[in-house]
């Protein structure tokens, strides 16, 4: 027999069982996927012909049940698309209206251009924004948090939807 906090595990378990929670998911596409999928991992901007089968296929994914459009633009193929393809897949999202979440393209001595961008791809595609995972990376840039806070607060308090998480 377990002693201590372990020995309830049973009891615990039969009030989770007795209350029947519900599980919720809610599933993002992701922009590294679709590229990757549509470009590779080639390191250039998107063509027209591509950022139109990269909205196609946001479109499917999202009239399939995608809660959503998610970026890593720190990471790769992401890195290598500008501004205006996230617009344009935003766009998708907003037109749905969906979420628009971004891993930034700097956490580091760039957080504030980067946000900047994030903050610019929700006005110009009418898109909630949520900015995963917001922190400075780096000692020398943890000053940079006030300024990025209250860059979240203005545009929020201008009217964007924004909101952003940390871990």
């Amino acid at each position: 027999k377990f002693s201590g906090p372990w020995s309830r595990v049973s009891e615990y378990r039969a009030l989770l069982d007795q209350a029947k929670p519900a599980v919720n998911a809610a599933l993002l596409i992701g922009h590294n996927s679709i590229r990757a999928g549509v470009i590779g991992y080639e390191g250039r901007p998107a063509r027209e012909d591509e950022i139109r089968a990269m909205e196609n296929l946001l479109e499917q994914a999202i009239e399939e049940g995608g809660a959503g459009f998610s970026t890593g633009l720190i990471y790769a193929p992401g890195m290598f698309s500008g501004p205006e393809e996230i617009v344009r897949l935003a766009r998708v999202a907003a037109r749905h209206d969906r979420i628009y979440t971004s891993h930034m393209r700097s956490e580091g001595a760039r957080l504030l251009e980067a946000l900047d961008e994030t903050i610019g791809i929700g006005w110009q595609s009418g898109v909630r924004v949520e900015v995963s995972h917001l922190k400075t990376s780096g000692r020398k840039n943890w000053p940079l948090i006030d300024a990025a806070l209250d860059r979240i607060r203005k545009a929020r308090e201008s009217g964007l939807e924004l909101a952003a998480d940390r871990y």
